[in-house]
Parts: structure tokens; C-alpha cells; sequence
């Protein structure tokens, strides 16, 4: 599902050319032909056959697929130099990102449509509007573009090089080219950023680390080796790292080239790397200051990405792993805790914990349910978490 959190209803909050333009929600699945097969086989259903072999796919030939809001190729109308604005969610479980693309049917150019970036993972860039041709975003995450198109005729949608949508554009009317120069709809978008920002959005880059706050977490191995930091996932009372209310908080987080790391409850501030640019290969999309709470970068290899979050709100538990589903069911989970302490009353970070918490702070049960009757809340409160990592939010002040 998409959860939107509508901006504040204040005239002055939005420009004009976005708060006018058609909305579009957009969720995209990303389905394997092999794996998707050899499911629907086993479990003996037979409609899920006979749904694929109606889009015309091969279903003897290892094939993969997008569907859009449950849509195979589905069909979006736009008029010609009109802005919409396009809410795109990847609720993507493999290991790897978007990819995606406008191309023109006629020419295979890429330059028939604009696309200016407006939010990712629900918040708004402080650059906007950022140009860009490509949404590498990683499964789980979402993106906000504003798009037009300048060309009549059809434009593809590609993700990952295959076509997700067709895009109809239309001549606008006489009528309509007269008054669009200067129509909310059509004119050029403006810089804009909010004015305010939550306490947990906060500007990190400048700021120093709390002693003891900055911790390395490695997403590494497959199948039974699915492992954060060297470990798998144990339920209960077992931490990787702990932070308090009010830290700044530093993650250098390894293995992204082949795991997606998503993290709950705060988002994360990028840093940059060890080497490299983290602009390099992205074509604008992800740049230093930027906030995520899912992070997958292909191009940068084993070098690690430092990410920065500032717990202000919530204590208690955050949840990290890879949103490569597989990944995660076989261990590469892991939990951090936020203990209801500042800094002047007590509050430490700890890292590389891999066991039990205790002491002030603790906020929640943090026991070992399998022995306390907690067995089904447990699974419940996960499996909801993994849910809500396709949220789209727009975080309004």
C-alpha cells in the first residue's frame, strides 16, 4: 500500500505548479518469472498460470515483469508541456534497484519528458527542483518526481530495461497553448524547500559525533549465511548497537553493492564514502545531505557508506536489514535500541553489543517472547514493520 501524509494546508506551503499539477500513485512490483513459477507449481495454482500466459509472456522462457498498482504495461494520459505529479513507491524484494527510465517510443530518446525530483523515502530535497533521467531507488524505497512531457506520442516507462508503462501524450488545445505560458500547470517550476524542519531531519554533515556513537554495520553472505556484522538475527533480548535520545549517530554501513539496507523509525542523512562520489553513476539522484531510510549503491563496491540519524522522539527498539526479502528471512536482520536517556542523564552508545541490554532507559518488553506468551505479538509487530517499509510519507512540519 501507499500511506500519504498530506502538507500542511497553508497556501504559501507548496508552489502553485505543484500543488495544480494531476497526482499519480504508482506502485511497483518487480516479479521473477523463475521464482514466481516455481512458487505458483508447488503451491498447485493453476489462476496464477493462467493470469501470466494472458499479458502474453512466455511462460516456458525464465521471463521477469513489472506490474504498476497491480497493472501489467498499464496506460497513463498526459497532455503535452503539463506538469503531474508522480508518487512512485518500489516495493521491490530482490537485490536491485528501479532503474527507472523515460524513453520515446519513436526515437528512443531520452530527453522528450522532464523529470524533477521533488522527495525521496518521503522527504523533501533541499535543492528542489533537481533534474534528473534515471530513479535508481532501491527496493523499498520511494520517490517523488515532477514530469512533463514535450513530445506528442508514446513514451515508455523502463525499469530494470523493460516497459512498465506506456505513456500517452496529447496535443493540447489552441485554447489551452494560449493561456499555458502562464498556467499553474505548465510554467517552470521554481527552487523551493520547506522553510522548517522536524527536530530529527536536522542538518548532520557539520555536526560532531557523540563519543561512543559511531558504529560499523556489515550486511554480508547468502542463504544460511545471511549475516549482520557476523551474525543472525536472534530474537529477544539481543542488540547490535544502542544509541540514546538526542545523539548524533554515525553508521558506516558496508555490503550496500549487494544488500539493500533499510532502517526503521529514523531516517538517515548521507555522508558520503571512503572514496569515490556518492553522485557518480546516478545521474543527481543521490547527493551528499540527502535523507533515506533505504540505501543501495551498485557502483561503490566494498567501500563504505557513512550515514548519519539523530534519534529525537521515539525511544526504544529500531529495526535494520536487508530488504532483500530472502536475505532477511535467513538472518540479516538486526535490532538497534534507543534508550529513553539524554546525554546529561546517563545516556552511552554502544556498539557491536550482540546480546542483551539492561538498565535505565529500556522503555518496552525487550524479553524473550518465545517463553512469556509474546510468541504471536512478535511475529505480528515484525511482519508490520516489513510492511510499513513500503510507506510512502511526506513528512509535513
Amino acid at each position: 500500500m501507499a500511506f500519504i501524509v498530506e502538507d500542511p494546508d497553508d497556501a504559501s506551503y507548496l508552489p502553485e505548479v505543484i500543488k495544480g499539477a494531476d497526482e499519480k500513485v504508482m506502485v511497483f512490483q518487480y516479479w521473477d518469472m523463475d521464482a514466481l513459477l516455481a512458487t505458483a507449481f508447488n503451491a498447485g495454482d493453476t489462476r496464477m498460470m493462467e493470469s501470466i500466459g494472458a499479458t502474453g509472456l512466455n511462460t516456458k522462457r525464465a521471463e521477469s515483469f513489472f506490474t504498476v498498482n497491480g497493472d501489467y504495461q498499464p496506460t497513463i494520459s498526459m497532455v503535452q508541456g503539463e506538469w503531474q505529479r508522480w508518487r512512485v513507491v518500489f516495493a521491490g524484494w530482490d537485490d536491485t534497484s528501479l532503474k527507472f527510465k523515460l524513453e520515446e517510443e519513436a526515437t528512443g530518446a531520452d530527453d522528450s519528458c522532464e523529470m524533477q525530483l521533488l522527495a525521496k523515502d518521503g522527504i523533501y530535497i533541499q535543492d528542489f527542483p533537481r533534474h534528473v533521467k534515471e530513479l535508481p531507488i532501491p527496493p523499498g524505497g520511494r520517490a517523488e518526481i515532477m514530469i512533463r512531457c514535450n513530445n506528442v506520442g508514446t513514451t515508455f516507462v523502463k525499469t530494470i530495461r523493460r516497459v512498465a508503462i506506456k505513456v500517452e501524450v496529447s496535443e493540447a488545445s489552441e485554447e489551452v497553448v494560449e493561456t499555458e505560458t502562464t498556467s499553474a500547470t505548465s510554467r517552470a517550476i521554481e527552487a523551493w524547500s520547506p522553510t522548517k524542519w522536524p527536530s530529527y531531519l536536522a542538518d548532520l554533515q557539520n555536526e560532531p559525533i557523540s563519543e561512543g556513537c559511531d558504529c560499523e554495520t556489515e550486511l554480508d553472505g547468502y542463504g544460511l549465511e545471511s549475516l549482520i556484522n557476523g551474525k543472525r538475527y536472534r530474537s529477544g533480548n539481543s542488540f547490535l548497537h544502542t544509541s540514546y535520545l538526542g545523539a548524533t549517530v554515525q553508521r558506516a554501513v558496508k555490503g550496500i553493492h549487494d544488500h539493500s539496507y533499510h532502517q526503521h523509525v529514523y531516517p538517515f542523512q548521507i555522508l558520503g564514502f571512503e572514496e569515490g562520489n556518492p553522485d557518480e553513476g546516478y545521474d543527481n539522484y543521490f547527493k551528499v545531505g540527502d535523507w533515506h531510510d533505504t540505501w543501495y549503491d551498485e557502483d561503490h563496491g566494498e567501500e563504505a557508506s557513512f550515514l548519519r540519524y539523530r534519534p529525537t522522539v521515539f525511544p526504544g527498539k529500531i529495526m535494520v536489514h536487508c530488504h532483500f526479502s530472502l536475505h532477511a528471512d535467513q538472518g540479516m536482520f538486526a535490532k538497534e535500541y534507543v534508550l529513553n536517556l539524554t546525554e546529561s542523564t546517563g545516556g552511552k552508545c554502544a556498539c557491536d553489543v550482540h546480546g542483551e541490554i539492561s538498565g535505565p532507559g529500556i522503555v518496552d518488553f525487550i524479553g524473550d517472547y518465545a517463553d512469556s506468551g509474546y510468541a504471536r505479538s512478535s511475529f505480528l509487530s515484525v511482519w508490520l514493520c516489513l510492511g510499513f517499509s513500503l510507506v510512502w510519507t511526506v513528512y509535513p512540519v
